[in-house]
């Protein structure tokens, strides 16, 4: 399982890599996707009002793609449960340990 952010899904999806992020904004929406408003969970994670964690907990990825700038990007360097597998161009990959 992979984590992107919205921006970065869309390339992975491409590649037939299923992610957290569909780079299609409607389906995110609890209103049209009948189970979690994903595109709520993203924005408060990425506000740092939704615990990373928390929200790491829910789910079981085994890769995060992450971006400059990102809340990710800064806190997975410090978290032991994360190994930084690349690093170039803006971009990190992380793989849990």
């Amino acid at each position: 399982r992979l984590w992107t952010g919205y921006d970065d899904g869309s390339y992975a999806e491409f590649c037939g890599i299923k992610t957290y992020l569909d780079p299609r904004a409607e389906v995110l929406l609890k209103t049209n996707n009948h189970k979690e408003d994903i595109m709520y969970e993203y924005i408060a994670l990425e506000r740092g009002s939704l615990e990373y964690r928390k929200f790491l907990s829910w789910y079981d990825f085994n890769y995060l793609l992450v971006s400059k700038g990102a809340l990710l990007y800064t806190y997975l360097d410090a978290d032991t449960a994360y190994e930084k597998i690349y690093d170039e161009g803006g971009y990190r990959i992380y793989r849990k340990r």
